[in-house]
């Protein structure tokens, strides 16, 4: 084999881990975003309405409901359920973790509290319950304080159309 070859190779050696690189980040990121769109269907943004309603009860009345009310109960668990995947995704690095981390910001951590009584319901009932959920919490949480600038937008916006509308 002549050195003109052995370029030849080693070239084309480069250009598929390139691409095979650039082939898995790709992934990772349609993957994370698939998330967002998840949130955004009719039957979840019918689904938050509801569960943000519940999640305004005082608690007596949220464990009530989670008791005797089946079809709240399913939609609270379809919210937790997709913020599980979005954690086990993460976890075993399906996701683009840093994307993840700036994308759920601050929909995770909002979501997480809203249904941390539903939570709470089920490990009262002696279930293992909500790991992963506090897993990416956490990591965006964490990632949330480690670069708060790059939220200082998200803050300030509000104050900025007020002051534009008002």
């Amino acid at each position: 084999m002549d050195w003109l070859e052995l370029c030849k190779l080693l070239l084309g050696i480069l250009t598929v881990i390139l691409s095979l690189g650039y082939t898995i980040r790709h992934f990772k990121a349609i993957r994370t975003i698939s998330y967002i769109e998840r949130f955004n269907t009719p039957s979840m943004i019918e689904t938050r309405a509801i569960v943000e309603k519940w999640s305004n009860l005082d608690d007596g009345e949220k464990m009530k409901q989670l008791e005797n009310d089946i079809d709240l109960f399913y939609r609270i668990n379809l919210i937790y359920n997709i913020i599980t995947e979005i954690g086990i995704s993460y976890k075993y690095r399906i996701i683009d973790r840093k994307l993840a981390c700036e994308v759920f910001y601050p929909l995770i951590p909002l979501w997480s509290k809203k249904i941390h009584p539903y939570i709470f319901f089920r490990r009262n009932r002696g279930e293992r319950f909500g790991f992963y959920l506090e897993l990416i919490n956490k990591a965006i949480s964490t990632h949330h304080e480690k670069y708060p600038k790059k939220y200082e937008l998200i803050e300030w916006l509000p104050k900025k159309r007020a002051l534009l509308s008002g």
